[in-house]
């Protein structure tokens, strides 16, 4: 099958994406300093993983906590690199002259906007892990891990709904 030839084009930055990379910036300092600030009042072995019910099913060693902004920093690497090349991306419409500008800007839009959510979704398990070997249960009810998911989700639909309006 033939590759689609796409236009190259410069993405300018709106003031919203400069918030929203702020805020994803912000939530991945965050994500390191609260895992720092708190790791030496952490017992040795703490909660690592919650079942669908929020009981703890798996521990491991004080250290893992550093895992969630390990991984935050390696996604929010790879999304910044992959956003400065969006005429490589998947997209709902085809790619023309004519609406490439604004379909770049949606869908470079909506990596940022998926960064700051994986943030806090990110400083929010931290967050329950540090909680719950503390206070040994889930701090929260199950509901919190359902509105991280939602909040993954939600932007990737509305981005589809936009984009395709937007032929």
């Amino acid at each position: 099958m033939p590759t689609e030839i796409r236009p190259k084009i410069q993405v300018p930055l709106k003031k919203i994406d400069y918030i929203i990379e702020l805020i994803a910036i912000i939530l991945l300092l965050s994500s390191w300093i609260y895992s720092i600030q708190t790791y030496h009042s952490l017992p040795d072995i703490i909660p690592t993983h919650f079942d669908i019910h929020g009981q703890v099913d798996d521990y491991g060693s004080k250290g893992t906590l550093f895992i969630m902004p390990i991984i935050f920093s390696v996604v929010y690497l790879l999304l910044t690199i992959l956003n400065t090349k969006p005429q490589s991306f998947n997209f709902p419409v085809k790619i023309t002259e004519e609406n490439a500008a604004i379909q770049y800007q949606f869908a470079t839009r909506l990596l940022r906007v998926m960064k700051t959510l994986i943030g806090w979704t990110i400083l929010s398990i931290c967050w329950i892990i540090n909680s719950s070997a503390r206070q040994g249960n889930l701090p929260v009810g199950e509901w919190l891990v359902f509105v991280d998911i939602a909040l993954v989700f939600v932007p990737i639909i509305i981005y589809v709904i936009v984009a395709r309006k937007h032929k």
